[in-house]
């Protein structure tokens, strides 16, 4: 019998942002298996129990610094700290692979941008963002990497440009967007969600000619949804993958690797400007 694969994809926005380091230990352990960086210069020490590897450019700039508690530099832990010109661009703890408590990340002028604060690994307690020039941009309370509660976001005079009201799962409940002048408007005057080139029917079409159903899966006739979390980042490239739920290992790897080469998105903007956002995709599994 002929197999034919049937996709359903949805979309769903969770403005969340997401972050600059995007080497998980879990998913690709240690920092020589990243091309960019085995290009660097570096310097292993032994400190405190940990190893501290430090990185720097061909001018001896300095880069990164990670630390790890095992010599072969797979598991992360201790401090983290991502420079950009020699300035502090983000800085941080890891525990056992995950980022851990406060992390904290800056603008080129040094101004603090975002105050976060994660438990493994996922966003967690209070979120506050800024301006370049110290107001506030966003605020807001995370659970175990939902948004809960009420949060607010301000243009750069300080008026508010929203508040939502998220229940404990996450969902968005309620909101009211505004202005510069303060009118009530659509809420994609204030957030506009990324796109993908060609629209949404050129992403389908991708998938659909990209995804293999996996040998094991036809043969045990699995079927199913997968539904997969990823962000689409400032510059539009697709990471922080994570699989949701799934009926099958082999269908969750392919609908993963398939969506890894999905890039080039058009980001997302808040009040005008580029963000990282995270995205919810059912990929449905099925045979006929």
């Amino acid at each position: 019998m002929k197999k034919f694969i049937l996709l359903l994809l949805i979309l769903q926005s969770a403005y969340v942002f997401a972050q600059q380091d995007t080497t998980l230990i879990y998913s690709n352990p240690g920092y020589n298996k990243d091309p960019l960086r085995s290009r660097l210069k570096q310097k292993i020490e032994e400190k405190e129990g940990l190893w501290v590897i430090t990185l720097y450019d061909r001018k001896d700039v300095l880069i990164e610094k990670i630390s790890f508690e095992d010599k072969k530099l797979e598991i992360r832990k201790g401090a983290y700290a991502f420079y950009e010109n020699g300035n502090i661009k983000e800085e941080g703890h890891y525990n056992r692979g995950y980022k851990s408590g406060e992390w904290n990340y800056y603008y080129p002028n040094k101004q603090l941008y975002e105050k976060v604060n994660y438990l493994w690994g996922k966003l967690n307690s209070d979120y506050k963002s800024y301006w370049d020039d110290g107001n506030l941009k966003k605020e807001g309370t995370y659970n175990q990497g939902k948004k809960t509660g009420n949060w607010k976001m301000f243009y750069r005079d300080k008026k508010p440009a929203l508040t939502e009201e998220y229940d404990e799962n996450g969902k968005l409940i309620d909101g009211v967007y505004f202005d510069e002048q303060g009118k009530s408007v659509n809420n994609l005057y204030v957030i506009q969600p990324p796109s993908y080139p060609g629209g949404m029917k050129a992403f389908y079409q991708f998938l659909a000619k990209e995804i293999r159903y996996p040998v094991n899966a036809q043969k045990n006739s699995v079927q199913g949804t997968v539904r997969l979390s990823f962000v689409v980042t400032k510059t539009g490239k697709i990471q922080d993958i994570s699989v949701i739920e799934s009926p099958d290992n082999d269908l969750s790897r392919e609908a993963v690797r398939v969506l890894q080469y999905s890039s080039n998105w058009l980001p997302a903007k808040e009040l005008g400007e580029p963000v990282n956002m995270k995205y919810t995709v059912p990929v449905r599994f099925a045979l006929k």
